[in-house]
């Protein structure tokens, strides 16, 4: 597969108002640079709204969200393609998920079924890892409250000086939650960082 396109090479009219992404942020390698080459690309008063899939209800249902440290490395390393750690995580834990019976309480996680073989899930990974042959993974795992934690953290760290505008919660029955974000370029960075502390629910 080819390797994931950046947000900033696909600007050439001009500062957007606008970007939207849905069930793209998952996927990014590199979390941290994706959101910083959004910010590039919008306009003084543009946005950034993401829809996300909520691990609880989705096929990452057996994972563990992902936490600061693992997208600060991919950041530092500046990742383009998921590496072999990320491609292990998703092809070893992917299962097949009814939303339905998620949501019901209803599945039994000894007989869900996976996605990929032991011995596949690692071919896939020696691959990555020895050639940089890019595979379409989910790099990063969610739920609207890691979400939040996460972004947290990355702002209190300086790294991103996005704000929460608002966050609306996975609707039953639904596998996916909506968030809104703003670049605080001008302001203090607190305010980004309250946003997330106590972030408005739409």
């Amino acid at each position: 597969m080819t390797q994931a396109p950046g947000a900033a090479g696909a600007l050439e009219a001009g500062p957007l108002d606008y970007v939207i992404a849905s069930h793209v942020i998952e996927h990014v390698p590199d979390f941290i640079g994706w959101m910083k080459e959004v910010v590039e690309v919008l306009g003084p008063r543009g946005v950034l709204r993401l829809a996300v899939p909520d691990r609880r209800y989705t096929f990452d249902l057996l994972r563990r969200e992902t936490v600061a440290a693992e997208v600060l490395s991919a950041w530092i390393r500046r990742r383009r393609v998921p590496d072999s750690s990320r491609v292990l995580d998703f092809a070893l834990n992917m299962v097949h998920v009814d939303v339905g019976q998620a949501w019901a309480g209803t599945l039994q996680r000894d007989a869900l079924q996976r996605a990929f073989t032991d011995q596949q899930a690692m071919a896939l990974a020696e691959d990555a890892e020895r050639h940089g042959t890019y595979h379409d993974v989910h790099c990063w795992v969610f739920t609207p409250g890691s979400f939040v934690g996460l972004m947290e953290r990355l702002v209190a760290l300086g790294v991103l000086d996005l704000a929460c505008e608002w966050i609306t919660p996975t609707a039953r029955w639904q596998f996916e939650f909506m968030v809104s974000l703003r670049p605080e370029r001008h302001r203090p960075l607190a305010l980004a960082l309250a946003s997330w502390r106590d972030p408005r629910i739409a």
